[in-house]
């Protein structure tokens, strides 16, 4: 139970709200805070609405969503939940023809987008990468005006812990919160040095061309190994309509594990045929021994943050800045073996065949998830690095083949998983080694990438706590 104090004046700036949670809540501490930060050091306090461009913060009237398979005819689509994604490659797509209004719809580079319905307060700083995507209208825009402020630094201080428990406090709704674009227009900012402001900007934009520059390594060292390979390239439209085509098949040519018509597909045979027809081995002989497998079960006992260990959950090793819940030690049984190592690929393998889903979708243990506990929902894959390159093996495993391949092990009705077996058979191409070595190098350094721009957004964290003179943890 929480017990707090407040006063009248607190009423009268809360819309004379008296509800408990509201007076005790994180966002009314944080408030006290930055009012006791300005009358001891003096600085200025702006508000957001005052540092953004003229109808700056807005979400665009709700509108009739027309989702389409083929990218020609749509344009790349942002949720809510996917802002929040390290790579965006695997979209929905909005129809072009039947979506009106697409202008008001856009978002661009230096905006800031705040989630506003369900999680609230989840925000991205958009990146060149992210320019003229359609953004959902459950997502607040932000537009700063940088004759006022500089957006990184307003995106520093707004994902802060303070800035966060700001956002959260203004949420209403029983059972899913909500927030609107004007809740949060007299969140105040506090304004520092401009040097100090100048260069948390700076590190936020370095961060972001980062991540801009690692997404380009992976898709350059798909290229490569498709040029290298000769592989043929599918459309799109024809790996998704994979399953909804008529087809033959003799009885005796079905495998013993699976009988899903997705895995005889025309598609998912042309692609193994074309594997086979060029130096390949299987999966199961370019690993260590037992070297594919699901994570454990376990009870999950909630900590602390700093206390037990931290467990990233499928959907979290896919996010910009991986991060899970916290949970006591005494929770798991055999503690070293659910915690990935380096250079393990981890394969999203409890899902839905939907094409923007990230079953079936993998990602590269490096500088990211050492240390922590990863959730049985993803199936690891352990190179044994002298037989082959990981980048490599990673580059090979998250391209469209290695991805529809993953998916053609799949089992069950609707929530699906991964035939193991099967799995150890997927056809890998083999290169010369300098090759594979030289297209693997690209995923380190896009990994390496994505480590230095959390590195980065967290000096800025560190810039501002300095700067304010007190923690913004509340």
């Amino acid at each position: 139970m929480k017990r707090d104090i407040t006063s009248s004046s607190d009423l009268r700036t809360g819309d004379w709200r008296i509800d408990a949670s509201y007076h005790a809540s994180s966002g009314m501490k944080a408030l006290r805070l930055i009012g006791e930060w300005e009358q001891k050091v003096g600085n200025y306090v702006s508000t957001l609405i005052n540092i953004c461009q003229p109808n700056g913060i807005f979400v665009p009237g709700r509108f009739r969503r027309i989702y389409v398979d083929d990218p020609e005819r749509g344009e790349q689509w942002l949720s809510p939940s996917n802002i929040l994604k390290a790579d965006l490659s695997f979209p929905k797509f909005i129809s072009k023809k039947l979506t009106g209004n697409k202008e008001m719809l856009r978002v661009y580079k230096d905006w800031l987008l705040i989630s506003r319905s369900g999680t609230i307060g989840n925000m991205v700083y958009v990146r060149s990468d992210m320019d003229g995507m359609i953004g959902s209208d459950d997502i607040i825009r932000v537009i700063v005006d940088k004759r006022k402020a500089l957006p990184g630094y307003v995106y520093t201080f707004l994902v802060s812990s303070i800035g966060q428990a700001l956002i959260e406090q203004k949420a209403y709704g029983a059972v899913i919160s909500h927030i609107e674009g004007y809740h949060v227009e007299d969140i105040p900012i506090p304004r520092l040095n401009p040097a100090i402001e100048q260069r948390i900007h700076e590190l936020i934009e370095k961060a972001a061309k980062l991540r801009v520059e690692a997404n380009s390594l992976i898709v350059k060292s798909q290229e490569e190994l498709f040029y290298y390979t000769n592989l043929p390239t599918f459309s799109r439209r024809d790996i998704l309509n994979k399953g909804c085509w008529c087809f033959s098949y003799r009885g005796e040519d079905f495998g013993k594990r699976a009988l899903t018509a997705w895995t005889y597909s025309p598609i998912s045979r042309g692609m193994i045929s074309n594997l086979k027809a060029i130096n390949h081995k299987p999966l199961g002989e370019l690993i260590v021994n037992n070297g594919i497998f699901y994570g454990g079960r376990f009870k999950r006992v909630e900590s602390d943050p700093g206390h037990g260990v931290e467990l990233l959950n499928q959907a979290n090793v896919f996010e910009l800045r991986p991060q899970g819940r916290w949970i006591s030690k005494a929770s798991y049984k055999n503690l070293n073996e659910e915690m990935v190592s380096t250079n393990t690929i981890l394969a999203a393998a409890q899902g839905t065949m939907g094409d923007n889903e990230i079953y079936g979708h993998c990602e590269f243990c490096y500088k990211n998830f050492e240390g922590k506990v990863i959730s049985g929902h993803n199936v690891r894959i352990i190179p044994d690095v002298d037989k082959i390159n990981p980048g490599y093996l990673y580059t090979f495993l998250s391209s469209d083949f290695g991805f529809h391949l993953l998916r053609n092990t799949s089992f069950g009705t609707k929530l699906l998983g991964f035939i193991l077996d099967l799995v150890a058979k997927i056809p890998v191409p083999i290169l010369e080694k300098d090759i594979e070595d030289s297209i693997g190098a690209q995923i380190y350094r896009a990994y390496d990438n994505r480590a230095e721009a959390i590195l980065l957004e967290n000096d800025a964290q560190k810039l501002l706590v300095n700067a304010l003179g007190f923690t913004t943890t509340v």
